[in-house]
């Protein structure tokens, strides 16, 4: 199952890069880490403290762990969301905050106190000619990925306030099935506020399937294309087939 997300909320689509990525490093230590592979975790974790390295995300990270408490509120009166996880979840919000206050201004702050990947992310040193990286690609793989999880530990309070707030965002609305017809659909939002529209989740089977979406006025319209290789070349078409996706719009 293919899980597509586009969000329409600028700090919300920050936020769901930074969890994208946090994955994609995680994803990458659940296979062996070969002298290869770890090289390419040094690149994505530079990524993510380029991510990070922005002065906005704290304050971003902050307001919407409180529009997070906002909108629980809406779920929970959609029922969506029982009176103890409702509880629950405002006292992880309120909890996550007063961390995340304290921390330094700049988030990237954390891992860039590591000499290596200080050295990395200003450049003075680059993974493929540095001689530190060399030997830390070349260690067992137990110690790579123990120091690996270390350095992911610095940031649990970040990744903490990102699951709360894509959490709550997700369980806002529920996907429902809808009937693709020659690769587009639209859905009225008459009586609805467009504005409130922060993220649209597309299901489908098929991960060749590439959804865009955009919204307008009092519609939000979804347009498949379909990925292939032809004659030694990548292409991508529009839909012409009808199919069945799972269409859910958070707010």
């Amino acid at each position: 199952m293919y899980v597509y997300e586009q969000a329409f909320k600028e700090s919300v689509r920050l936020i769901l890069e930074i969890e994208n990525q946090w994955l994609r490093i995680h994803d990458l230590i659940g296979h062996d880490l070969s002298p290869h592979h770890s090289a390419m975790v040094l690149k994505e974790l530079v990524r993510l403290i380029e991510m990070l390295d922005r002065s906005d995300i704290k304050a971003k990270l902050l307001q919407e762990l409180s529009n997070a408490q906002q909108r629980a509120v809406k779920v929970k009166s959609l029922g969506l969301l029982d009176e103890d996880s409702f509880n629950e979840f405002n006292y992880s919000c309120e909890s996550v905050s007063k961390k995340l206050a304290v921390s330094s201004r700049v988030l990237s702050k954390a891992l860039l106190e590591d000499p290596l990947l200080s050295s990395l992310f200003y450049k003075q040193e680059t993974i493929y000619s540095s001689f530190y990286c060399d030997t830390w690609r070349w260690q067992p793989e137990e110690e790579k990925k123990l120091q690996i999880s270390y350095w992911l530990d610095k940031l649990g309070t970040i990744h903490q306030a990102i699951r709360l707030i894509m959490w709550i965002i997700r369980a806002s609305a529920q996907f429902k099935t809808v009937k693709i017809e020659s690769g587009f659909y639209r859905d009225s939002m008459i009586g609805k506020d467009i504005v409130d529209v922060t993220l649209v989740r597309i299901n489908c089977e098929n991960a060749n399937i590439h959804p865009t979406v955009s919204i307008a006025k009092h519609w939000v319209a979804l347009t498949l294309y379909e990925s292939a290789w032809q004659g030694g070349a990548y292409v991508s078409e529009s839909q012409k087939t009808n199919i069945d996706v799972g269409v859910a719009i958070c707010i």
